[in-house]
């Protein structure tokens, strides 16, 4: 590991920017969505700077790391590529409380393309699309573009 800062920072954000190349069949990814070898060490080497003293290379890094999630996500929507992204997550969510804004910033973003590539989890029988509110939910606490079922839609009547 380097002692200064800026080469640290530039590496994660190289690593970043070659998201795509470490997931390059060339580099030994195959039909089974196992991941290249490159893929895996590129994920470690981004999530050991998450730590890093300097805000500026916890930033970089997951920043890194999203983008390699968001490479995945484009590259195999069916679930991704089985790379270590529940410890990803876990790592990366102290960074959404850091106490410089830089780190925070990248940590909310990345967040959410870090949870796009977890694995989904399979829903019980009959209990209704993963993304349908609950039906015992109050009503106004729905969350935009989501109805329950029965409801009427979104700006029209029912009669009194």
């Amino acid at each position: 590991v380097d002692t200064n800062g800026g080469v640290r920072t530039a590496a994660a954000q190289a690593c970043g920017a070659l998201a795509s190349a470490w997931l390059s069949p060339t580099l030994g990814a195959d039909v089974s969505g196992t991941p290249p070898r490159l893929a895996l060490v590129a994920l470690q080497l981004v999530m050991a700077l998450f730590e890093d003293g300097a805000a500026d290379v916890r930033s970089a890094a997951v920043t890194a790391a999203a983008s390699l999630a968001g490479a995945v996500a484009a590259a195999h929507s069916s679930g991704g590529l089985l790379l270590p992204w529940a410890g990803t997550v876990e790592a990366a969510l102290p960074l959404c409380l850091d106490k410089s804004d830089k780190p925070r910033a990248s940590a909310l973003r990345a967040a959410g393309l870090l949870v796009e590539v977890l694995p989904g989890e399979t829903t019980e029988e009959g209990a209704g699309p993963p993304d349908a509110p609950p039906a015992d939910m109050p009503p106004g606490l729905t969350p935009p573009g989501l109805q329950l079922a029965g409801a009427a839609p979104q700006g029209t009547s029912t009669p009194l």
